[in-house]
Formats: structure tokens, C-alpha cells, sequence
């Protein structure tokens, strides 16, 4: 039985962010969510999966799923914390969209429908049974649906490492109640070679893989769940931030998301299921 991931507590704030916007990004976190989408669906639109239902595996507060109602898709939200997926419910019914939700381990998983996309968001580091939930969210998809994995794995990026001393001067800064410790939870180190030997042997083609996120997470507390900085700074760290990007893209890639495994704060493995 996988074991609970203990993140939510009603008195942090950080369990109350939405990181989904219909507008410009106003943070760093918003950033990342809005480029996780677009990635997300230019693959999903190279790969020409039809927009029909897609399923969301350890959604907690739902935000990338925000993106895909917001775009039209039949969506269900799984997770297996009540407490949640009533919060995603509240998120979803004040932006007036729908989507179906769904209380379960996300190892062992009951549904019986299937479905065209299925997605997690540092979920799968957080599970021992790494095999198993792999294969639960295969079996989850129709022939030919889609797969994506975004990993978040236990080491310090490349991109992380030259900015400790920003991050350790801001928690100077804070008032030692706003250093509240947060709690310990489990996160693999593996790598994309490892999701890669599992997914060789179910069926799936089109296997694919990529460090993603390569900017550095700045903030008085960078460990899970991130903790915003006030809106002026994180105002001028998106801006900066946009500009990196646009930077990279015209420099070095198309995708200026995508990046080398090392160097990213995280990294996705999609593909497709074979039958």
C-alpha cells in the first residue's frame, strides 16, 4: 500500500496557494505551472491526442488541472487525502469548472474507466512502490493515450546550487515564526533511467524523457511545499525569470523549458500506451 505523503495542514499557507492563472504569472510557482501546461500540451498536440478525458494522479489542490478543464477537457482528480479533494472541489466550483473527483491510492487503484492523457505532478517520487504506480497509470489509459510523468527527484540541481546563499539570506530575514519547520516526507533520487527500464517492460512506445524547469527556485523555504516570498519580490523574480527564458529560447531550444536531467529542478517521462 503506498504510503500518504503528510503535506496538508490547514494552518500553512502555502496549502492554500493556487498556482493556476487565467493571465500573466504573478510568481515563480505560477511560472512553473503555466510552462508544465504548455509543454504538456504541445506534446499532447505533436502527438495529436484527441482533447476528450484526462486524469490527474495525487492531484492535491488540483492546479494543473485547472489548465485542463480550463481547456476543455473532461477531467477527474484523484487523491487519496478527503481533506484535498475537498479543497480541489472548492478551487474548481469558485472558477466555475467541472471536473470529477476521485478519493484512492494511487497505487492501488479501482476505476475501471479509462482514459486519453494521464498525468502526476510530483506524485511518483513520493512512492515506494515505484513499479506498481507505474503500472496503475498505464493500465489507467486508453490505446494510444498518453502518459507524463513529471518527477521530482531528492538531489540538487545544477541550476539550484549557485543561489544557496540568496535562499539562506532570505531566511535570515524572516521572523523565526515564519520558519515554521515543515513536514518530512519520502522522495526517491531515481532517475530517468530508471523510470525508463520499468516502462520498457509494460507496453509503451514512444517513450520519451527530458529534464524540465531549469530556473532556480528562490525563496526563504525552497523545500515542499514551496513558500511564495512577498509580491514585490516575486513579481521581479517572474519578470527576471521571463526574460531567462526568452533567452534560452533564442539561443539554445524551441522548448526553453526542456532541459538536461542534472540541470533541471525536475524531470518528465511521457509516452504512449502500445494496446
Amino acid at each position: 500500500m503506498n504510503k500518504k505523503v503528510k503535506w496538508w495542514s490547514a494552518d500553512r499557507k502555502e496549502t492554500s496557494y493556487v498556482h493556476w492563472t487565467a493571465g500573466k504569472p504573478k510568481n515563480q510557482v505560477q511560472l512553473s505551472f503555466l510552462n508544465n501546461w504548455l509543454t504538456f500540451k504541445r506534446i499532447i498536440d505533436d502527438l495529436g491526442i484527441k482533447k476528450n478525458k484526462c486524469i490527474e494522479l495525487g492531484c492535491g489542490r488540483g492546479n494543473m488541472s485547472l489548465y485542463f478543464a480550463n481547456d476543455g477537457w473532461n477531467c477527474t482528480l484523484l487523491d487519496n487525502s478527503p481533506t484535498v479533494i475537498k479543497v480541489a472541489k472548492k478551487i474548481f466550483l469558485e472558477r466555475n469548472l467541472k471536473a470529477n473527483f476521485c478519493i484512492s491510492d494511487a497505487v492501488d487503484i479501482k476505476l475501471k474507466e479509462k482514459f486519453n492523457v494521464c498525468f502526476s505532478i510530483g506524485l511518483l517520487e513520493h512512492i515506494p512502490e515505484l513499479k506498481k504506480a507505474i503500472k496503475s497509470q498505464i493500465n489507467l489509459l486508453e490505446k494510444d493515450g498518453l502518459f507524463l510523468m513529471y518527477v521530482v527527484p531528492d538531489n540538487i540541481p545544477n541550476v539550484q546550487k549557485n543561489w544557496h546563499w540568496l535562499n539562506s539570506f532570505l531566511k535570515i530575514l524572516k521572523k523565526p515564526k515564519e520558519n515554521k519547520p515543515k513536514p518530512q516526507v519520502y522522495r526517491s533520487n531515481s532517475s530517468i533511467k530508471e523510470y525508463e527500464r520499468i516502462l520498457r517492460d509494460l507496453r509503451v512506445y514512444n517513450l520519451k524523457a527530458s529534464g524540465i524547469y531549469p530556473l532556480p527556485m528562490i525563496s526563504h523555504s525552497i523545500d515542499f511545499p514551496f513558500s511564495l516570498n512577498n509580491k514585490f519580490i516575486e513579481f521581479f523574480l517572474t519578470n527576471i525569470f521571463v526574460v531567462a527564458l526568452k533567452i534560452r529560447k533564442f539561443f539554445n531550444t524551441s522548448n526553453p523549458w526542456l532541459c538536461e536531467e542534472k540541470f533541471g529542478q525536475a524531470f518528465l517521462v511521457w509516452g504512449q500506451k502500445s494496446d
